[in-house]
């Protein structure tokens, strides 16, 4: 079988403009709606005004994609008669929902959004657990949660649920879909908005259309990235960088169909073939079942990688945001107030262009993460501040998604130059950050574990908790008092900052209760060879039950660290959007800047050193930062005239307390 891209090289001489898509389209389902003028009491009128109204941009995006392609009206025609059917299907209440949704477009930019994620069998056992669990996500201020893949897997390994067997079926151990819609149903009830994985890029091989293709079905072969030819694959893959270098290269020879498919993770995930119209409607159908559960956000897994072009590294191409803003223009035809959120693991420079109000409004920062633990480890906020400086624009209404660390490893994704404005080197900072945080270097209060050792520049990437990687863990073995302390500030100046900086916080549950790495993986086979299971672990509610009434516990403290920080932050308005004015007061250590204008603002400073470290009141003054202050933290009083002492790893939420403005 010839390359999509071959194929798609042979036939652009049929060609297919977007006004003629537009309007032949529009004809068809004139005819389409007048025949089906009557379903479940909604309005037709309505669909065929969204239609008309966004038509043209989803006609520009296809063609843009697939004009070459003999089939592409066709497909196109079906596709729209699809979403109709699942607009007329769509739950009553979400359609309200829809309605006093798409009135505010900066929802998820509001100060008192708060975000938390979990996989339902390590946090509650199964969906049923899950709903017993609603009252423990209102107690800790949650209104954002995310859900870590809960769709039917192959059996043994599964990369922790993202190889997808059945987007529309629920893993049986978990619980059945009718119960996610009632779980659903009942978060909405009690504010909280609920965010599912969807794998974008590939299917597990045991996927019907897998299967389908497995048996030679011309039309779902289609739906993969195979190749008949090594010569071929030889030619694609000196382009394209390995994505788990311990796997090896990313086209692979599979047995199953006797040729080379593309895998861009593990073997068992096949890459799909966007160039193929079928596949965008496939998955489409798939975003839009999920959407009538009452999905209110898909978070787009590893969308940097989801387009393939021979001669090209096959990562970040423009077609990604053609592709990304076709899936939302033709969703928001079915399911107006539904949000995409994009996962894309690249350099800064990179991240932004899988955002826009049009496309995915919400979108991960994992550049945050990186240069948190940057600063920890090196007790210097120079890089954090210059990155946050450079990259903390977004789009009008769209949101950055903060994570101090999640489900996956810790990746080093600095811009090289921004290193270096530091005075810094970038290869020898992240073979630095790689030995401490796996606790290689003599000075590292981290336990953490290498992840994907590149065999080429020896690097890799971290897995491991919060407070593991905070030096929680080392601290508690060694029955030590004073570095327990220690650990417990790093924590919750991490949380601090990541719950202040712009964008919706979103805590990987257990790191609330600082929860310690799980190296239980280590005896399961389909576990073992994935570090990333080491900062999974099970929630042990008896024990964390336990700790929380006991207030010398580091659970104790850092619970009730987060949970002050969070009711601050939902009190404090300034910290809506993501606009950020970063401050240089004068010490390396100290990462300043402030949210929000005038009286109202906040400004927060943040110790990234073991020391004390003093701000002369020079600086506080060139920096508009004079008078009385009050930290919303802990309530403490503050006089800038004399200057200001941080403790070690402290962080200070600074609100001004006279009629001065900050």
């Amino acid at each position: 079988m010839d390359t999509v891209t071959t194929k798609l090289a042979d036939t652009k001489t049929i060609g297919l403009s977007a006004t003629s898509l537009a309007n032949n389209a529009l004809s068809h389902m004139d005819d389409f709606l007048a025949n089906n003028s009557a379903c479940g009491g909604r309005d037709v009128s309505t669909f065929r005004q969204a239609i008309a109204n966004e038509i043209e941009q989803i006609a520009q995006d296809y063609t843009e994609l697939y004009a070459p392609r003999a089939d592409a009206q066709d497909v196109f025609i079906s596709t729209l008669k699809s979403v109709f059917d699942r607009w007329y299907k769509r739950p009553t209440r979400l359609a309200q929902r829809d309605s006093e949704r798409v009135k505010d477009p900066d929802f998820y930019n509001d100060h008192k959004m708060i975000g938390a994620s979990c996989y339902i069998d390590l946090f509650a056992g199964d969906i049923q657990g899950m709903i017993g669990k609603i009252d423990y996500f209102k107690s800790l201020g949650i209104t954002y949660l995310y859900i870590l893949p809960p769709f039917k897997v192959p059996t043994g390994a599964n990369d922790g649920g993202f190889a997808v067997s059945d987007y529309k079926t629920i893993r049986p151990d978990l619980g059945t879909m009718d119960e996610m819609t009632v779980f659903i149903e009942k978060c909405h009830e009690n504010g909280i908005d609920v965010v599912l994985d969807f794998v974008l890029n590939h299917t597990a091989d045991d996927h019907e259309w897998a299967l389908k293709a497995q048996q030679g079905l011309p039309e779902f072969e289609d739906f993969y990235m195979f190749f008949d030819d090594e010569n071929e694959v030889n030619e694609i893959i000196q382009h394209v960088e390995a994505t788990f270098p311990d796997k090896g290269e990313n086209i692979v020879f599979n047995p199953k169909v006797n040729r080379w498919v593309w895998t861009t993770f593990m073997l068992n995930q096949w890459d799909l073939n966007y160039h193929n119209p079928n596949v965008l409607a496939g998955m489409l159908d798939n975003v839009l079942f999920l959407a009538n559960v009452g999905v209110d956000v898909l978070r787009l897994d590893a969308v940097s990688l989801v387009w393939k072009e021979k001669g090209t590294s096959c990562k970040s191409l423009p077609q990604i945001q053609t592709l990304v803003r076709l899936f939302t223009g033709l969703a928001k035809l079915a399911a107006p107030s539904m949000q995409f959120k994009s996962e894309a693991i690249v350099k800064p420079q990179e991240v932004a262009e899988y955002v826009d109000h049009d496309s995915a409004t919400l979108a991960y920062r994992p550049l945050l993460s990186s240069t948190l633990w940057h600063a920890l480890a090196t007790g210097s906020a120079d890089l954090i501040g210059t990155s946050l400086e450079r990259w903390s624009a977004l789009p009008k209404h769209c949101t950055w998604i903060n994570y101090i660390r999640s489900h996956d490893d810790v990746p080093w994704v600095f811009s090289d130059l921004d290193i270096q404005f530091t005075g810094a080197d970038a290869a020898a900072t992240k073979l630095f950050l790689d030995t401490f945080y796996s606790g290689q270097h003599e000075d590292s209060f981290a336990k953490g574990l290498p992840f994907m050792r590149d065999k080429d520049t020896h690097l890799a990437r971290i897995s491991g908790t919060t407070a593991s990687l905070a030096g929680l863990e080392s601290a508690l073995a060694s029955a030590d008092p004073s570095a327990t302390s220690m650990a417990i500030q790093r924590i919750a100046l991490l949380h601090s900052v990541f719950m202040s900086v712009g964008g919706l916080p979103l805590i990987y549950l257990g790191d609330e209760v600082a929860a310690l790495n799980d190296y239980s993986f280590n005896h399961i086979p389909a576990k073992q060879d994935d570090s990333r299971w080491v900062n999974r672990p099970m929630k042990l509610w008896q024990q964390d039950d336990e700790a929380l009434q006991s207030p010398s516990s580091p659970t104790f403290q850092v619970y009730h660290a987060i949970r002050r920080m969070i009711a601050v932050r939902k009190n404090e308005p300034s910290l809506t959007n993501a606009a950020i004015k970063v401050l240089n007061v004068g010490q390396r250590a100290v990462l300043c800047y402030r949210r929000g204008e005038g009286k109202a603002a906040v400004t927060v400073m943040a110790n990234f050193s073991e020391f004390s470290v003093d701000i002369n009141p020079h600086y506080l003054a060139i920096n508009d930062i004079s008078g009385q202050f009050v930290d919303q933290l802990n309530e403490q009083a503050i006089d800038s005239k004399t200057g200001i002492t941080l403790a070690p790893y402290q962080s200070l939420w600074l609100k001004n307390n006279n009629s001065k403005a900050v």
